[in-house]
């Protein structure tokens, strides 16, 4: 109301403030009937233990293989970091395929940024990304655990170049993979599992 004098408001604009005002802080005193509920906020676990390795059937018919390098509980999305391998077999794999797996690597143009200059280059990515419990439900992928191969070496999550993918991804990524050489060439560098379930001493 001191600001509104000041401002040299009416008479008859401060007597209509006032009655704004009076109403207002009416209203502050008088409890609501129904009080709204605080929202919790929903926090997932990700769906995968850290060291299991994941068999599913893929859109060739064959079984493809991954395996989980990272888990997390209680987080906004619940994301497992999951290695994709170049396992693509009739038969239903097993551990020890996962003991000698590849992970697959893909040869990608990537875009980097030197202050203001784009640049492209074509580097070889390995395809290693974060799956998220919050999209699990809503793809149809049958994934089943067939056994944990044990972690020494952990994940470093790259900041700079976080990727993430859906779960449909596991099962049309290897069919593919003939056909994405076709169009973008091989690649030099070669990962393996073991590279985190071997013990490497020094």
């Amino acid at each position: 109301m001191r600001v509104w004098k000041e401002l040299d408001a009416s008479p008859a604009d401060l007597k209509a403030r006032e009655k704004v005002l009076i109403k207002f802080l009416s209203k502050l005193k008088t409890e609501k009937d129904k009080p709204r509920k605080r929202t919790k906020k929903k926090l997932y676990d990700s769906v995968f233990k850290k060291g299991d390795c994941l068999v599913y059937k893929m859109d060739n018919g064959n079984y493809g293989g991954s395996f989980v390098l990272t888990d997390e509980k209680e987080t906004e999305v619940g994301t497992n970091y999951i290695a994709i391998t170049t396992i693509d077999k009739a038969d239903k794999p097993t551990v020890d395929d996962f003991k000698n797996a590849e992970v697959y690597i893909k040869r990608v143009n990537e875009i980097s940024f030197k202050g203001t200059e784009m640049r492209k280059e074509w580097v070889d990515q390995p395809q290693i990304g974060g799956f998220s419990a919050l999209l699990f439900k809503g793809h149809d992928v049958d994934i089943e655990v067939i056994g944990q191969l044990p972690i020494y070496k952990e994940y470093k999550i790259r900041t700079d170049r976080q990727v993430g993918f859906g779960w449909i991804v596991l099962k049309s990524m290897i069919p593919f993979k003939d056909e994405y050489i076709k169009l973008n060439g091989t690649t030099k560098l070669r990962l393996k599992l073991s590279e985190w379930t071997k013990k490497h001493w020094l």
